[in-house]
């Protein structure tokens, strides 16, 4: 605002609307000179209020919104269970094969019998409830209905009979079901 350009009256009211004194004022000057400081003070609470930063570090650290973020413990194959293990990397699939526990029988449900010609001891398999387990092989489990229906389809690559002995370009390969059920 400029003061200046104010009348008299108009600085006297704006005195009697903050509650300054102006009775000593005799000139235009002494009223401008109130107004002003009342001005000052109006900018010095209100800088006070706002408390500015005083240094470099500390105006940035102002300008920066910190965000706090907790850190929540989770289970290292927990993001993995979506996920096909085939698409998995090396180190994803040595988590899986470390934490893997062997498949627990069923009481009831479907009788099968891991194949005997898997070239490693065990197979890992995600089951019904995407969750990872160990079927070792030539063992006979109870699988639940609902981790059958997901496994009954699984098959795995093997060499031939003929050429199980060979390597490299001379072995030839078939594909078998991993599980056989067990007819009683």
């Amino acid at each position: 605002m400029d003061f200046i350009k104010m009348t008299n009256d108009q600085l006297k009211s704006f005195l009697d609307e903050h509650g300054v004194d102006h009775s000593d004022a005799k000139v235009k000057a002494d009223y401008v000179q109130l107004v002003e400081n009342v001005k000052l003070e109006d900018d010095k609470e209100a800088a006070e209020e706002t408390e500015e930063p005083k240094g470099l570090a500390a105006k940035v650290q102002s300008a920066i919104k910190i965000e706090r973020t907790e850190t929540k413990k989770v289970d290292p194959i927990s993001y993995l269970k979506d996920r096909d293990y085939s698409l998995l990397t090396v180190g994803e699939r040595a988590m899986i094969r470390e934490q893997s526990l062997e498949y627990e029988s069923q009481g009831e449900g479907v009788e099968v019998v891991v194949t005997d010609r898997l070239t490693t001891k065990w197979r890992i398999v995600k089951l019904a409830d995407k969750s990872y387990s160990k079927l070792l092989k030539g063992v006979k489990y109870a699988l639940s209905n609902e981790d059958y229906e997901a496994l009954k389809d699984e098959q795995v690559k093997v060499k031939t009979e003929e050429t199980k002995n060979k390597c490299c370009g001379q072995a030839r390969y078939e594909v078998v079901n991993l599980l056989e059920v067990v007819d009683d």
